[in-house]
């Protein structure tokens, strides 16, 4: 299978893949009655999302999402033709095009999101290549949110360096796992 686009956080101006989510309350187009459909096949759920963390508060920067279906090829002439005006807004924005990187752009966002859970980000190294092992990569940070606000940062940069060390890809991923549920109480599987 194809691998899927991470959404992205924005933390301390530098930018994470979201390697892992665990809770509720993240962000979904249909919790605001907007139907997705895959733009690609490196995006099947429809969507990806950009976060940031402003005042400790977890926010929807911008999301960029697949509105028609690629499968289906021009629109009914029976339906009207969706334009950038006549697409569904998000959260009060309308998108900037129908068709951007991986899917119709909307931008400045600035959503509250009442995330309760935890989230798993990492820069640098295999992450980003698309390898996606967490513990590949060059950075890892665990987050706990309540109800959109931060509560606890998990710095597990030392776990990842510790599981490359090992002498297999599977001593590594589970020395990383064993450390992720020791400090963050999840799986990352």
């Amino acid at each position: 299978m194809t691998r899927q686009i991470a959404d992205v956080l924005r933390w301390r101006d530098e930018l994470w893949a979201i390697a892992d989510v665990r809770g509720s309350g993240y962000f979904d187009p249909a919790d605001q009655g907007i139907v997705v459909y895959w733009p690609c096949t490196a995006c099947w759920r429809g969507f990806h999302a950009w976060y940031g963390i402003h005042a400790n508060k977890l926010v929807l920067e911008a999301a960029f999402l697949g509105l028609f279906d690629a499968d289906r090829g021009p629109p009914d002439a029976n339906v009207p033709e969706l334009t950038v005006e006549t697409a569904p807004a998000l959260f009060g924005k309308q998108p900037v095009a129908l068709q951007g990187f991986m899917g119709a752009p909307y931008f400045g966002l600035d959503a509250a999101v009442a995330f309760t859970g935890t989230l798993l980000v990492c820069r640098g190294f295999e992450y980003w290549a698309g390898y996606g092992r967490p513990w590949g990569s060059e950075y890892c940070v665990g987050f706990a949110f309540d109800a959109g606000l931060l509560t606890t940062v998990y710095h597990l940069t030392a776990a990842a360096a510790k599981a490359r060390a090992q002498p297999t890809r599977a001593l590594g991923a589970a020395s990383f796992d064993e450390e992720v549920a020791r400090k963050m109480d999840v799986s990352t599987r």
